[in-house]
C-alpha cells in the first residue's frame, strides 16, 4: 500500500514539474508601454557656440530668481537670463537679456554673473547691465552625467515609449505591461551675501572664496578668489537626485529627492565633508535654515515621487543628528523664503502662503495671508519686500503688514 502512495506522489511531482517547465518555456511577443522624458541632443560644440547679449526682452517663462544690489536677474525658460534694474520695485526696468540656449541656474558675486550653459559654467561681467560681457567658460561643471559622447540634451519631452520583445519568456505573465519611467533635469538657496540673494530653488551658492554648485550627484567647490577665472577645486560625490543648496553658518544643506544632506565647509572649504542626512520618502524638497531649524518642503508628483505634500520642520541643533519636529500638510509646495518672523511657502496652485514661524509647533495656525492669484514657484524675501516667481510672471509685494500685503509691481509672462 505504501509503495502505491509513493508512485502516485512521484507521478504528481513529475506532472507538476512538467507543467512548470512548459510554462517557463512559453515564448510570446511582449509589448511594454511607459511614459518617459525623452531627450533631444545637440552637439556640445553647437551648445558652446551660443552666447548672445540681446536688448530687453518680454518675459515669457520665469523660473529661478537672484537679486544683486538693486538688480533682479530672472532665469527665462531655461534659455538664459534677464537683467532688470529693480531700484524702484514699483517700476522695474529691463536692461538686457543673455541668451544661452540652455541655462537653468544663475548666481552673482561682486558683479560677476555665473550661469550654466549645458554642462558648462559661464562667467559674465555685469559692470554694464545693458551689455554684460562674457569673461570665461568652465567646461563640464554641471549635469556632466547627462553628456552622451559629444552631445548634451537640450530639451525633454514626455512621450510614450513602446518596446516590443518578439521572443519574450512570458510564462504566466501578461503580454502587455504599462509603467512610468522618469528622467530629466532636476528641478534646482535663500542666502544674502555681498548684496546677493537667491531663491531656495538655486543649485549655486557662495561662501567665503568659494562658489558651491550642485548637480544630480556632484558637489563642486569652485575657487573664485579671482572672480573672472574660477578654478574647480574639488568634486564631491553626493546623493543622487540633489536639487538645491543652502548655506547656513559653516554648513551646506543640500536638498535631494530622498532627504537633506548636510556638509561641513568650516574645517576645509575646498573639500566639503559629509556630516549627516535627514531622510524621507522620495519627493522634491528645497530647504531653508534659520536659528538651527531647517524648513523643508516635500512635493509629490510624476517627477518627484510618492512623498506627501508637506512642510517639514527639522531641528539641526545637533548637526550630526537632524530630528523631525513637525510636519504640516501643503497643497503643492515649491520654494521657500524666510526672515526673522516670516516663513513664505510657494504652494504651487494654492499660491503664496505667509506664516509666522516663531512658534515651531503651531506654524499652520499662524497663517498671515495667502496670495492665491498665482501658481508660485520660488520667492526671495528681503526684509519686508517679497519677489515671487510664478507661472504667470514675477510679482513684487510689500509685506510690512504681512496680513495685508501690498502689490508693488507685476511683470507678466502670460
Amino acid at each position: 500500500m505504501k509503495s502505491k502512495v509513493r508512485i502516485i506522489v512521484s507521478l504528481f511531482l513529475i506532472s507538476s514539474l512538467s507543467v512548470i517547465i512548459l510554462n517557463s518555456c512559453t515564448r510570446c511577443t511582449r509589448t511594454t508601454r511607459y511614459m518617459a522624458n525623452v531627450p533631444t541632443y545637440d552637439h556640445l560644440n553647437s551648445i558652446r557656440a551660443i552666447a548672445e547679449v540681446r536688448g530687453p526682452q518680454t518675459l515669457t517663462e520665469p523660473r529661478k530668481i537672484v537679486t544683486f544690489n538693486q538688480y533682479l536677474l530672472i532665469n527665462e525658460g531655461n534659455e538664459g537670463f534677464h537683467i532688470i534694474d529693480n531700484s524702484n520695485p514699483a517700476n522695474p526696468v529691463f536692461k538686457s537679456f543673455v541668451f544661452l540656449g540652455i541655462s537653468n541656474d544663475i548666481y552673482v558675486v561682486d558683479g560677476f554673473i555665473y550661469a550654466d550653459r549645458g554642462p558648462d559654467l559661464t562667467v559674465w561681467d555685469m559692470s554694464d547691465p545693458s551689455n554684460p560681457t562674457l569673461k570665461n567658460t568652465i567646461h563640464n561643471v554641471v549635469n556632466v552625467s547627462l553628456i552622451k559622447g559629444d552631445s548634451f540634451p537640450i530639451r525633454w519631452e514626455v512621450k510614450e515609449i513602446v518596446e516590443v520583445d518578439e521572443d519574450a519568456n512570458c510564462g504566466s505573465g501578461r503580454g502587455i505591461v504599462f509603467g512610468v519611467a522618469e528622467d530629466g533635469f532636476s528641478a534646482g538657496s535663500s542666502s544674502a551675501q555681498n548684496g546677493t540673494q537667491a531663491g531656495s530653488m538655486s543649485r549655486i551658492t557662495f561662501v567665503g572664496d568659494f562658489l558651491y554648485v550642485v548637480d544630480d550627484n556632484t558637489l563642486n567647490a569652485i575657487d573664485i578668489t579671482n572672480p573672472s577665472s574660477p578654478i574647480v577645486n574639488s568634486k564631491t560625490l553626493i546623493s543622487s537626485g540633489t536639487e538645491t543648496i543652502f548655506p547656513y553658518k559653516e554648513f551646506l544643506f543640500l536638498g535631494n529627492q530622498f532627504g537633506m544632506d548636510i556638509f561641513n565647509i568650516g574645517d576645509n572649504p575646498r573639500f566639503p565633508q559629509f556630516l549627516s542626512q535627514f531622510s524621507h520618502l522620495r519627493g522634491c524638497d528645497p530647504v531653508v535654515v534659520k536659528d538651527d531649524l531647517a524648513y523643508v518642503t516635500l512635493r509629490s508628483g510624476r517627477t518627484c515621487g510618492p512623498a506627501e505634500d508637506a512642510l517639514h520642520v527639522v531641528s539641526v541643533k545637533n548637526i550630526t543628528q537632524p530630528q523631525l519636529l513637525m510636519s504640516y500638510p501643503m497643497s503643492e509646495p515649491n520654494g521657500l523664503g524666510i526672515s526673522d518672523s516670516l516663513l513664505m511657502i510657494c504652494d504651487g496652485i494654492a499660491g503664496l502662503k505667509t506664516f509666522d514661524h516663531r512658534e515651531t509647533f503651531s506654524i499652520s495656525t499662524n497663517l498671515y495671508s495667502t496670495l492665491s492669484n498665482m501658481t508660485t514657484y520660488d520667492v526671495i524675501l528681503r526684509e519686508n519686500h517679497a519677489i515671487i516667481s510664478a507661472k504667470e510672471g514675477i510679482f513684487q509685494y510689500n509685506f510690512e503688514d504681512p496680513s495685508s500685503p501690498i502689490e508693488l509691481s507685476t511683470l507678466f509672462s502670460k
